[in-house]
């Protein structure tokens, strides 16, 4: 029968939206992680011992191999916080005034049992986990894995921060074309009248009927005709006002596309914003639009 040899290394991308709830969560995985690479530090040993195929130096050296384990939160400004557990970090008096940007976990004992989980600023989150006994490595694999099945951020938050830019500069450019063209002079909207009137005519095809009609709008459209009696007034373009709307709320959109946020310290209120804001345009957003197409729906199928 075939083994499976799980990967040391792993990475998945973010944005990630992490309280103190999830990370006490992620400290009961980290220290069952040390607990359990702990025991297979000390299989690893028992079955070096009963093999006896290293030197009694290699094995000595072993057996004083001192467990390493630290947990860190990195600020804006470069600070580091440290301790043995999340936990601790979570209730340390400084984290008040803390703004963090990254985060990492680590343990280590022996040369074949560690593990290091990795938040880095560009959303990136990756873990390093080895295990001497394959039995415990899969199991902690398992846990490291649901811990993250179950905060992973949704694929469309990607899509979204990977497109922000774009979506940024063609509402920009919209925004701009439209404000231009909020307000129309009487002659600009007379004009077009008449080309519509044109277009009308064209598509109906010409008879004896609208003929003169035809040529009445050749000649006025030819000769760039306007009435005397046209008001100087300028009009308002409701069609304009909308789409400038719409190119604010994208914009907006595009400004605040999903981020990595560490919500404790300073960031707790970024994170409530976040979460909000996220679930406002992946979900309430689209529904204002479906919701009329669905009454509009129900109404039609309830008449038949």
């Amino acid at each position: 029968m075939g083994e499976i040899y799980l990967p040391k290394e792993t990475k998945r991308k973010g944005p990630w939206l992490l309280g103190v709830e999830e990370l006490e969560v992620l400290d009961l995985v980290f220290e069952n992680v040390c607990e359990k690479l702990t025991t297979s530090y000390s299989k690893e040993i028992a079955i070096i011992e009963k093999e006896g195929e290293k030197s009694k130096s290699y094995i000595e050296t072993l057996k004083e191999a001192k467990p390493y384990k630290v947990c860190y939160f990195i600020s804006n400004d470069e600070i580091r916080l440290v301790d043995k557990s999340i936990k601790g970090l979570l209730k340390d008096p400084k984290l008040k005034g803390f703004k963090p940007k990254e985060m990492g976990l680590s343990f280590k004992i022996g040369n074949n049992n560690s593990f290091v989980l990795e938040l880095s600023e560009n959303g990136d989150l990756q873990y390093n986990l080895d295990s001497f006994d394959t039995e415990i490595k899969e199991e902690l694999n398992y846990e490291i894995e649901k811990w993250i099945r179950k905060n992973k951020p949704w694929k469309v938050y990607e899509l979204w921060k990977s497109t922000a830019t774009l979506l940024f500069l063609i509402s920009l450019v919209t925004f701009f074309f439209s404000l231009e063209n909020l307000y129309k002079t009487p002659e600009e909207i007379y004009k077009n009248d008449l080309k519509k009137q044109a277009h009308t005519l064209v598509a109906n095809g010409i008879t004896q009927d609208n003929e003169k009609q035809a040529e009445e709008l050749i000649l006025k459209i030819e000769s760039d005709y306007t009435p005397s009696n046209l008001s100087s007034q300028l009009v308002f373009n409701n069609k304009a006002r909308t789409i400038i709307y719409y190119s604010l709320i994208a914009m907006a959109i595009s400004i605040f596309c999903p981020t990595n946020v560490l919500g404790f310290g300073k960031y707790e209120s970024k994170l409530h914003f976040y979460k909000f804001w996220l679930k406002f345009v992946t979900i309430i957003f689209p529904a204002a639009f479906v919701y009329p197409a669905i009454i509009n729906l129900v109404k039609i199928v309830l008449k038949i």
